[in-house]
């Protein structure tokens, strides 16, 4: 049995990434409270950090529970709120409620009232990576590129709007399943691109919170198995991250589509991606998660960069517009038709953004790959100054350094910052 502090560490951490989320979501069901869930289940973990000296017990899942459930009838004595809620409090020591037996159902109850419309995306979201993905305030913070008091803040904020709402930790009635869910699945398509592309400056990808974004969609998937748009939702994120493992090259820096070793690409994850997607788009209710599912489809398919069927992107890009018409959809649609051999249309496409995106690295890559398909070197070369002097991902630096070079500009005008542009 591990009696270190290092091993009862480590054994308190193995507990806390297969429990936290089951614990927190039954403790916010039973006592209607997502403060109070969160606070008794961090002390049921720093009471096992103690109490778990010779291992942890036979059934890790049922002493946490047994624990934070104590806490939590103590502290609604200690506050004098528990006069209101007598029934929650019938049997202290007794098991959980009989729902929640169904670790599926506590989750998909607790992330419909995290993402209850009373609170903003980023709210939802950060409650979501908080409650459900168990990552630290710290880390949630570095996520939103903002600072750990901002961040407490925000959760703080979010926590007593959806208490004063009186939200229910529920799954709620199928009449209201249309309204509710593009919420759940936007929280889980965000959770996600927080890891596809993470901000934190020591990775350029957050495996962590793809896995638990495509776990949150598998969830609401039984919940719903043949909504076109969760079945989307599923089929984009295993497309999207069937790709992981060509990502990162050996030197750590990200690896673009166009140079990805497509041996390395997950070829299950494909299928189960183009298996659902096909089950979406013959219900022929299309809907923005399907469309983005089939322009991964069309990456995943195509033997080779170059082979790329540009055409259809281009399409499925303009059928986007119709429920996301965003500069930044319409970025991408410019540099399919700049793939699609239409470097010229790409550029003026691209003039009508600039207004919209000059802050935005990847808007000047785009320009100056288009500028380069025309011959326009020198254009080429200046506009991919301008991505490198915003100051892109540490790791994406190294590949856009290296094209930099490539063009002929000095590699020393990357340093010059923002006030080198001219």
């Amino acid at each position: 049995m591990p009696n270190s502090t290092a091993s009862r560490g480590s054994v308190v951490a193995a507990a806390f990434a297969a429990h936290w989320p089951t614990l927190v979501a039954r403790l916010a069901r039973r006592y209607r409270d997502l403060s109070l869930a969160e606070e008794c289940a961090a002390e049921a973990f720093a009471e096992a950090t103690k109490a778990w000296r010779g291992g942890m017990p036979q059934e890790p899942g049922a002493w946490l529970w047994t624990i934070a459930q104590r806490r939590a009838v103590d502290r609604m004595r200690r506050e004098a709120r528990f006069a209101d809620r007598t029934h929650l409090l019938a049997q202290p020591n007794g098991p959980a409620p009989r729902e929640a037996d169904d670790p599926v159902t506590d989750h998909l109850a607790l992330l419909f009232g995290m993402c209850h419309p009373c609170l903003s995306p980023d709210s939802q979201v950060a409650l979501t990576l908080r409650c459900l993905n168990g990552l630290s305030t710290r880390q949630i913070a570095t996520v939103f590129l903002t600072t750990t008091d901002t961040m407490t803040r925000r959760l703080t904020r979010a926590r007593t709007r959806l208490a004063a709402n009186a939200i229910p930790f529920q799954i709620p009635d199928p009449e209201r399943w249309p309204e509710r869910v593009d919420k759940v699945l936007e929280a889980i398509y965000l959770t996600f691109t927080a890891g596809h592309a993470s901000c934190d400056g020591s990775t350029f990808i957050r495996g962590d919170l793809c896995d638990e974004a495509r776990w949150l969609a598998s969830l609401v998937e039984r919940l719903a198995p043949h909504d076109p748009e969760v079945l989307g939702l599923v089929a984009l994120l295993d497309l999207t991250d069937a790709r992981r493992p060509a990502r990162i090259g050996e030197d750590d820096a990200p690896v673009l589509l166009a140079d990805q070793d497509r041996r390395l690409w997950d070829r299950d994850l494909i299928a189960s991606g183009r298996q659902r997607l096909t089950r979406a788009l013959r219900q022929k209710r299309l809907g923005r998660f399907q469309i983005q599912a089939a322009l991964a489809a069309c990456h995943a398919m195509a033997p080779t960069w170059e082979q790329t069927d540009w055409r259809t992107v281009v399409h499925w890009y303009g059928a986007l517009l119709a429920f996301d018409d965003t500069p930044v959809v319409r970025l991408n649609r410019a540099i399919a038709v700049s793939c699609a051999g239409r470097p010229a249309e790409a550029l003026r496409e691209l003039d009508d953004l600039r207004d919209a995106l000059s802050g935005y690295h990847y808007y000047w890559v785009a320009r100056s790959e288009a500028h380069e398909r025309v011959g326009n070197l020198s254009d080429a070369a200046d506009d991919l100054h301008r991505a490198l002097a915003l100051e892109p991902h540490p790791s994406e630096l190294i590949c856009l350094t290296a094209r930099s070079t490539r063009l002929g500009t000095p590699a020393d005008r990357a340093g010059t910052g923002r006030n080198g542009v001219e």
